[in-house]
């Protein structure tokens, strides 16, 4: 016999295939090395740090990732946002600023956002037929808009058409039909 024909599974794993017997195999071997005492299943262990000694630097560096190494601005930004406990405000500002990623070209084209005040983002549509499409489709962007920036930041929308011109001037008004009323 050669050593090609005695490479394979044990009997015992001889039915099982593929992924069924890596799994199988895996099991075995994580079962021997508990009854060794051995602790397993945990992942790798990160290496053990030296500690510094106080008031002296530090003159080596691991290969690992380090406090000191250059950081992307990415992550430097979260964690700037997140430490003054501005992460609330980043989220807003991220409603305004990726508003035609989070809803589509489409709908960017036709509407934006207003304002957003205490979770509620009113949106104003260029006409009343948007303004009536949006507030039918109201879950489904809260949804593509929680996907995008966070749960909680925006609980509701407020959508708004087009204003009309006022008539009013002024500070003072009297309810009434205004000035046409002199038209006889």
């Amino acid at each position: 016999m050669s050593d090609r024909e005695d490479s394979g599974p044990p009997a015992h794993l001889a039915g099982l295939a593929g992924m069924d017997l890596v799994r199988r195999a895996l099991e075995e071997a994580r079962g021997a090395a508990r009854t060794q005492g051995k602790d397993v299943g945990r992942g790798r262990r990160s290496p053990v740090r030296r500690m510094p000694i106080p008031g002296r630097r530090r003159s080596w560096s691991g290969p690992g990732p380090d406090s000191r190494d250059p950081q992307p601005l990415g992550t430097a930004s979260r964690e700037l946002a997140r430490s003054r406990g501005w992460s609330g405000r980043v989220a807003e500002g991220a409603v305004f600023g990726q508003w035609a990623e989070v809803v589509g070209d489409q709908i960017a084209a036709h509407a934006v956002p207003a304002s957003l005040h205490d979770g509620v983002l009113t949106i104003s549509a260029e006409s009343t037929a948007w303004a009536t499409h949006l507030r039918h489709f109201q879950p489904q962007l809260l949804a593509k808009i929680a996907a995008a920036v966070g749960d909680g930041v925006v609980t509701s929308l407020k959508v708004v058409g087009p204003v009309a011109p006022s008539w009013r001037k002024g500070r003072y008004h009297i309810a009434g039909r205004g000035p046409r009323d002199t038209y006889g």
